[in-house]
């Protein structure tokens, strides 16, 4: 069982969401939903979040909403950022979303040890800096898409 708030930010109803069960999966209990095409509900009222998972998964949906949504959601006190869930990392919406407050990425369909690996990332640092040892993390992948230079 995880005791940190997590803001959902999903387009999917919550029922048949796959971050919301990802997230259940891995014992995070204290979860708020929101819908970010519904104006004015990313603000969790008399809340404050530790991380936000944000996942853009359906092409249909605006860019720059979701971008708003995602920088409302980490603005709140204590959010750490956020973890982005989409098929949609191009280096143009890796270098938005960071601007936006998004610290980590995982595509969509993710397998649950990366998207695990993601969001203790957000939660607790990178572990590389630490002088705790790490048993054998060897990442593939960048945490975030890397932007390309100009």
């Amino acid at each position: 069982m995880h005791d940190d708030v997590i803001l959902l930010l999903e387009h999917q109803p919550q029922v048949s969401s796959t971050c919301r069960h990802a997230l259940g999966m891995l014992g995070y209990t204290r979860i708020l939903y929101r819908d970010y095409r519904r104006s004015g509900s990313v603000v969790p009222i008399g809340q404050s979040v530790d991380a936000v998972v944000a996942a853009w998964t359906d092409r249909a949906i605006d860019r720059d909403a979701f971008l708003a949504a995602v920088e409302g959601a980490t603005d709140l006190p204590n959010a750490r950022g956020a973890l982005v869930v989409s098929p949609f990392s191009t280096p143009a919406n890796a270098a938005k979303l960071r601007l936006r407050g998004a610290k980590a990425w995982v595509r969509f369909p993710f397998a649950m040890t990366q998207f695990d690996s993601r969001l203790r990332f957000l939660l607790e640092g990178d572990r590389r800096r630490r002088d705790e040892p790490v048993p054998f993390d060897r990442r593939r992948e960048p945490v975030f898409p890397a932007a390309m230079p100009a």
